[in-house]
């Protein structure tokens, strides 16, 4: 059984029942390239000592919809390789209301990027174990983004705000001053576009900042994953990205969306004071 009562392993603990403010502005700064050592976009670093928090906020409604806890809890030694296991609690208001689903990932640190090795996930309080060569494993976990994070021009934008995509590999796109609440982060943003057929896909837009850390998170998708993509562009106005001509508006698989927020972003120490 994957499933345990509401305790210490709560993931909502760590963060406030409403969203705080937050704003994201381009700013003129240079970043240099960043190390990323996160499971992305799980937030959490295959490395024993790592205890990471990330909550999803309604961007409608301003509450917490979903919140998870990554805790790396054992060294492994997999295939002649290093790894680490963690175990991750999850909060949901639609999954798991009144719950707390246990996962468990075997995750390695490489020189060029962190990775999944295996998952047992939580299915309807039975364990279900994802492993590398499994269809389901390739599809959702085995497509990790690089540690190096740089803006190597690959995302151009242009006078409308719109961007236009070149051909090369890099994910950075730009950086941003965050604010949330009273802290403020220096940012890269990173763009990881995901296309599943010629006419959909998703974007992943992180807010990382210069110690490898995401501080705030978003999912877009193209218009044509919702029919009623019209009036929802209309009632979220500002919450788009265009690329290449391509239109994708901030909305995730549940249907909504959402500002994840992580442990990070609740740490002053790697924040600047919020300008008056």
């Amino acid at each position: 059984m994957m499933l345990v009562g509401m305790d210490a392993l709560d993931p909502r603990r760590r963060f406030p029942a409403t969203a705080p403010a937050i704003r994201v502005e381009a700013s003129e700064e240079r970043l240099d390239p960043i190390d990323c050592q996160e499971l992305q976009w799980w937030f959490a670093i295959p490395r024993l000592g790592d205890r990471t928090a990330f909550a999803a906020y309604n961007v409608d409604t301003g509450e917490l919809d979903w919140a998870r806890q990554v805790v790396a809890t054992a060294p492994l030694r997999v295939n002649g390789q290093d790894a680490v296991e963690l175990q991750a609690s999850e909060w949901s208001r639609d999954l798991f209301p009144t719950r707390i689903a246990i996962h468990r990932f075997i995750c390695v640190l490489d020189e060029d990027r962190a990775r999944w090795l295996a998952v047992t996930l939580d299915a309807d309080g039975e364990a279900r174990t994802l492993t590398e060569g499994d269809p389901e494993f390739e599809c959702g976990w085995a497509g990790t983004g690089p540690r190096r994070l740089v803006d190597g021009g690959r995302y151009q934008q242009r006078a409308d705000g719109s961007c236009r995509s070149t051909g090369t590999s890099d994910m950075g796109a730009g950086v941003y001053r965050v604010a949330i609440g009273p802290r403020v982060f220096t940012c890269l943003r990173v763009i990881d576009l995901v296309p599943f057929d010629d006419e959909s896909a998703e974007l992943g837009v992180a807010f990382v900042e210069p110690g490898g850390r995401t501080v705030l998170y978003r999912e877009y998708s193209t218009r044509a994953m919702g029919d009623d993509w019209q009036a929802w562009r209309a009632e979220h106005p500002g919450r788009e990205i265009v690329i290449n001509g391509n239109l994708f508006l901030q909305r995730d698989c549940t249907g909504f969306a959402h500002d994840v927020l992580t442990t990070a972003s609740m740490a002053t120490s790697r924040a600047h004071a919020l300008e008056e």
